[in-house]
């Protein structure tokens, strides 16, 4: 169909309903049911029909199966660690004889550092076992729950192991990114696309660095200064040492990433498994990353099973119910990413919301300003909703149609051909990253408060402003790179990124002064 402005009727629905309702599920049903009478021009029987054949589209793609294993392995690893204590006994490692804020605020970095594999992994861990010790030391739970929750997500989404990529791949495949379709509109790996964005989540290396130079500095301001200056050092009792092995983490995480690793080049024909491809053309040439990123995850959850079924950390009875609690905590998530690839397909092939953006920047915004149009658009949806994944899985089907129109490119072109791919792509990532983070409706707010034993409108209200200078320097950054890739002058990269850097860091400096 032509596409008009009926396309972004359904966007809207998921964005308000959300908003209002808090059921986001719910929210992308009623855009589905919109998108299909508008593709079928009201005609109910159409519409039903239309909906019928993306649900089997889905059911029937072998990717989405791989996909499904690795969200359920995924978590189920996840309780494994939580089950045996290894987590837990490696944080504890790491904070042995540590008592000074300083320091202990670090290992609470360096925790969430290794357990970025998955966000809810590193908050409920991280969270709960620091907290006796942030307590002993008087670093209010304000300022943990800030820690554990800013470095969860910006960390996850950079892990190329986390539990995180194999959705992202999906979308931008659902995007039109792909190397094994021939009427994709780009012909790329949508594992490389998505390592090759890595540098440009703006919003994900400004937080890293924001945290450190809170932490070392001793920066306070805002409300969290208010909470730090009131706060009471709480005596806690020791706490038995945990019978879990560190190496229950350490192995299976090492076993994943070999894994994930030897997968990718084996499939993409290296050279010393049979191929005739260089180490970079074998990653350049994988085209089953789904399967290697579901294999990977069955052989380490099988290996984490028999090695705490070794070591008598658990019995067979345990193992059903271990496989049942990942599932459990990924279900909400498994329907949500069902339900938005429904949704983004029509929003691809059947509304062309893509391509209807594009005409409309096209008569009112110059293109360079893409990248920072997009950001504050991902930002506002993923904090109106408190859903990164589904933000991503609304807006890349959008962006990428959008880019190649107005590039003007053909069907199968190269990421190199489209500038503004990668900062665009890097804007939408780091937007919905920020807007999850700083949600008072997001789920991993709601886990973190949780977990520090405060309410989550202290939460909020708390790292809201410590989260700003992150805010303004990605906006500036995204506008430098917009008109520096338009202009072909990705040479300066590295200007925008400075240039975002030192925004952030002027204005920690003027908030630690000014706003106490």
């Amino acid at each position: 169909m032509q596409p008009t402005w009926l396309c972004l009727i359904p966007p809207c629905i998921v964005i308000i309903c959300t908003f209002l309702f808090q059921r986001l599920n719910q929210a992308i049903i009623c855009a589905i049911i919109a998108s299909a009478l508008i593709a079928a021009n009201g005609q109910l029987v159409m519409a039903l029909y239309g909906i019928t054949y993306k649900i089997w589209q889905q059911i029937t793609n072998i990717d989405f199966i791989y996909l499904y294993c690795f969200l359920i392995c995924i978590p189920a690893l996840i309780q494994v660690f939580i089950k045996t204590n290894s987590a837990t006994a490696f944080t504890r490692i790491i904070t042995k004889k540590i008592n000074s804020p300083t320091l202990v605020e670090l290992a609470c970095c360096f925790s969430s550092c290794i357990l970025s594999i998955d966000d809810y992994l590193s908050i409920l861990t991280v969270g709960n076992v620091m907290r006796s010790i942030t307590d002993h030391v008087g670093i209010a739970r304000a300022k943990l729950a800030y820690l554990i929750h800013t470095l969860s997500g910006v960390l996850v989404i950079m892990c190329p192991i986390s539990s995180w990529v194999a959705a992202i791949c999906v979308y931008l495949q659902q995007s039109g990114i792909d190397n094994t379709n021939p009427t994709a509109l780009i012909y790329a790996d949508p594992f490389l696309v998505y390592i090759e964005s890595i540098p440009y989540m703006v919003y994900s290396l400004l937080t890293v660095f924001t945290v450190l130079i809170i932490v070392t500095k001793r920066l306070s301001f805002g409300p969290m200064a208010a909470y730090e200056k009131n706060n009471q050092i709480i005596q806690t009792s020791a706490q038995s040492e945990d019978s879990g092995s560190p190496w229950g983490l350490v192995i299976p995480l090492i076993i994943l990433l070999g894994s994930t690793v030897v997968g990718i080049l084996y499939c993409g024909g290296f050279y010393l498994f049979g191929g005739t491809h260089t180490l970079l053309e074998a990653f350049k040439s994988n085209t089953q990353i789904f399967l290697v990123l579901a294999v990977a995850s069955i052989i380490t959850l099988l290996f984490s099973l028999l090695q705490a079924l070794y070591q008598r950390y658990i019995t067979m009875r345990d193992v059903g119910p271990i496989i049942y609690s990942g599932f459990h905590l990924m279900r909400s998530i498994l329907i949500m990413l069902f339900l938005i690839s429904i949704l983004s397909s029509f929003l691809k092939n059947d509304l062309a919301t893509g391509q209807y953006l594009a005409a409309m920047i096209k008569n009112t915004a110059t293109i360079e300003y893409v990248p920072a149009i997009m950001f504050l658009l991902s930002l506002t949806m993923a904090l109106a909703t408190g859903s990164s994944w589904g933000t991503f899985g609304l807006l890349l089907p959008i962006a990428v149609p959008m880019i190649s129109s107005l590039c003007n490119l053909p069907a199968l072109t190269n990421p190199t051909d489209i500038p503004l791919l990668y900062p665009v792509l890097g804007a939408i990532f780091s937007g919905a990253v920020c807007g999850d983070h700083i949600s008072l409706f997001s789920e991993t707010t709601i886990m973190a408060a949780s977990c520090a034993h405060i309410s989550p409108l202290v939460h909020f209200k708390t790292q809201l402003v410590y989260a700003l200078p992150a805010i303004i320097g990605s906006f500036i950054a995204f506008c430098l790179m917009g008109v520096l890739y338009v202009y072909y002058i990705q040479a300066l990269y590295w200007l925008s990124i400075l240039s975002a850097f030192i925004v952030c860091i002027t204005i920690l400096i003027w908030l630690n002064k000014k706003y106490v």
